[in-house]
């Protein structure tokens, strides 16, 4: 047990520090291609979809493998590979942003590009970006306990992933299976449910989504009772043949 606690500390920190620095980089770049557009928007974009199009775990472990074992260097290598997403959701608001009515008035009035999104345009996509840092955090421990598993991980430190290692190693060969639970629920639970945190923050800042069709349950379902039953040219309903 002081293992599991001791160990939550580092996949913690790497968690919160990488999706931090993964914000930051992600909102700064959605922010300038969403804004700017033309040349500048299509070169970050392009930038944002080759490092998409590369898997991140064999780029994570052939840099690690290179810049050699250590946090700093596990906590700069998920932060850097894992803002992409944020940057194309930034991107995405942005578009949507900048062509409103107030946007338009302050343009004409004279305030500056950082003016205007620094003061108008970064806190209407905020909510968005807070409830995507709270899903990287999920990422980022998935990412370290993966590479501490594997024997990457910095071996001055004990982690949820090195406990894995170290349980996988030594004692499931000696028939102690179960050194694998606590770790293993550990990093289900605390990914869990930052996953639903995520999710919830998102439903709440974009309305959008609990408008749609396929996120109410009984919506679904009375869509696909409402497909069978056709009405009949006499006014009485037929079940459509299915096939």
């Amino acid at each position: 047990m002081s293992l599991l606690i001791y160990g939550a500390r580092v996949s913690l920190v790497v968690g919160f520090t990488a999706s931090f620095m993964s914000m930051i980089i992600g909102t700064t770049v959605g922010l300038v291609a969403g804004y700017y557009g033309g040349r500048v928007g299509n070169l970050l974009m392009r930038f944002v979809d080759l490092l998409m199009v590369i898997p991140e775990l064999p780029l994570m472990l052939v840099i690690i493998a290179v810049m050699g074992r250590g946090l700093l260097n596990i906590i700069l290598v998920i932060g850097l590979l894992g803002w992409t997403y944020t940057a194309r959701l930034v991107r995405s608001q942005v578009l949507s942003v900048k062509e409103r009515q107030f946007i338009l008035r302050g343009r004409s009035l004279g305030a500056s590009h950082l003016h205007m999104v620094v003061r108008h345009i970064f806190p209407q996509v905020l909510p968005l970006v807070i409830a995507q840092a709270v899903l990287d955090i999920s990422v980022a421990i998935l990412a370290e306990s993966t590479l501490a598993f594997l024997g990457l991980g910095d071996p001055t430190l004990i982690s949820w992933g090195s406990m894995l290692n170290f349980a996988f190693e030594r004692a499931v060969s000696r028939q102690a299976w179960w050194f694998l639970v606590p770790p293993g629920l550990a990093i289900v639970w605390v990914s869990l449910s930052l996953v639903l945190i995520g999710n919830t923050l998102d439903q709440i800042v974009n309305p959008r989504l609990r408008t749609h069709h396929l996120f109410d349950a009984r919506r679904m379902v009375a869509l696909v009772a409402g497909s069978r039953a056709l009405p009949a040219p006499g006014g009485q309903e037929r079940i459509a043949p299915e096939g």
